[in-house]
C-alpha cells in the first residue's frame, strides 16, 4: 500500500479538541497568574486577540463579553501581586508597603464594581421571580375558576369529535 504524504501528522477530532482544551487553559492560567494577555498568548502560540476571547469566555459562558468580566480578570491578576507584596512587608521590606497600597487601592476599586454589578443582578433575578410568581398564581386562578357554559360546550363537542373519528 502507498504511503501518503503527511499520514499520521494530522491530530484527530479528539487530539484537536484536548490541544485547544490545554491552550485554553494554558492561556487562563497564565492571565491569572498576573501575565499580561500578551505573554499568556505568546506562550500559548495564540494571538493576543484570541487569548482575550479566551479569558472572557472561561469567565462567563454563554454571556457577551462585559465591562464587569473585565473587572473580573484584573482581580484574579491583583491576587498575586497582593500576595507576594504582603509577603515583602511581612518580611520587614518596608519598600514593599507602597506598592501593597496601591494594590489593596486597586483591589477595592474592582470589587467595588464587581459587588455594585452583583446587587444590580440580584435585583433583576428578584424582579423576574416575582414576575414569575404572579403568572403562575394567574394560570392557577384560571385552572381555578369556574368554566363558562360556552368553554364547557366547546370542549364537550371536541370530545366527541375525536371519538367520533377514533370510531370511524
Amino acid at each position: 500500500m502507498a504511503e501518503t504524504i503527511g499520514e499520521g501528522s494530522r491530530k484527530s477530532g479528539k487530539a484537536k479538541g484536548a490541544s485547544r482544551a490545554a491552550q485554553r487553559q494554558r492561556v487562563v492560567d497564565a492571565v491569572a497568574g498576573g501575565s499580561s494577555y500578551r505573554t499568556a498568548a505568546r506562550d500559548a502560540a495564540t494571538s493576543v486577540g484570541q487569548a482575550r476571547k479566551i479569558v472572557v469566555a472561561a469567565l462567563s459562558r454563554d454571556k457577551p463579553p462585559s465591562d464587569i468580566d473585565h473587572q473580573r480578570v484584573q482581580l484574579l491578576r491583583l491576587d498575586p501581586a497582593l500576595e507576594a507584596t504582603a509577603a515583602k512587608v511581612g518580611q520587614g521590606d518596608a519598600r514593599a508597603v507602597i506598592p501593597m497600597l496601591r494594590v489593596l487601592e486597586h483591589l477595592d476599586k474592582y470589587q467595588q464594581r464587581v459587588g455594585a454589578a452583583r446587587e444590580q443582578d440580584a435585583f433583576w433575578r428578584q424582579k423576574l421571580i416575582d414576575r414569575l410568581d404572579r403568572a403562575s398564581q394567574r394560570k392557577a386562578e384560571e385552572d381555578l375558576r369556574p368554566k363558562s357554559q360556552t368553554e364547557i360546550d366547546y370542549n364537550l363537542a371536541r370530545e366527541a369529535g375525536r371519538s367520533l373519528s377514533e370510531e370511524g
